[in-house]
């Protein structure tokens, strides 16, 4: 999971990464990563569980997905 929340941050904030990259980082495959962060973006797992995930980043979310810079 922690690939998944790296990557997602990353692509988040408009950061330079790979999801290949994480892959060797964290010695997980690259489906798992995909898949986990399909998740982590979902409204589902954001802000219908409870989840490690910072109130920032869940702001940052929100804003991403309305369009502000």
């Amino acid at each position: 999971m922690e690939a998944a929340i790296e990557y997602c941050v990353a692509k988040i904030l408009d950061l330079p990464v790979t999801q290949s990259e994480l892959s060797k980082k964290y010695g997980v495959s690259v489906g798992t990563i995909s898949k986990r962060a399909q998740e982590i973006l979902s409204d589902e797992w954001l802000f219908h569980t409870s989840s490690p995930i910072t109130s920032e980043l869940i702001n940052t979310v929100r804003w991403k997905k309305q369009g502000q810079p």
